[in-house]
């Protein structure tokens, strides 16, 4: 279950910092709820301001914790990112779908 989280933000942050990858946008796609994933890849991508040349650096997936309800067929990840020398905690929320853990919500 946290390894289907860790390569669903891998990819998300990947995403989130401009990548278009074909390889990445399916990872999303499958990694998630279908509201989910329409909510993140139909958003049109931000634009940079114009002072920022590059897009920033994807987060860096760092430790990360789980809580599940009972029966499991939710569970609440923490996770704790980096991008550059800044920090910061942010949760998803899994739901088991057909035997399958997969993305449902980006909280703070």
């Amino acid at each position: 279950m946290l390894g289907a989280a860790q390569r669903f933000l891998r990819a998300f942050y990947a995403y989130d910092a401009g990548s278009r990858d074909p390889k990445l946008t399916a990872t999303v796609r499958g990694l998630s709820t279908g509201r989910l994933a329409r909510r993140l890849l139909d958003a049109s991508a931000p634009r940079l301001p114009a002072a920022m040349e590059h897009p920033p650096a994807p987060a860096r997936v760092g430790a990360m914790s789980v809580e599940f309800d009972q029966p499991p067929t939710t569970a609440l990840v923490r996770v704790r990112t980096a991008r550059g020398a800044r920090e910061s905690v942010s949760g998803l929320v899994l739901k088991l779908v057909r035997d399958r853990w997969r993305a449902s919500q980006l909280t703070e």
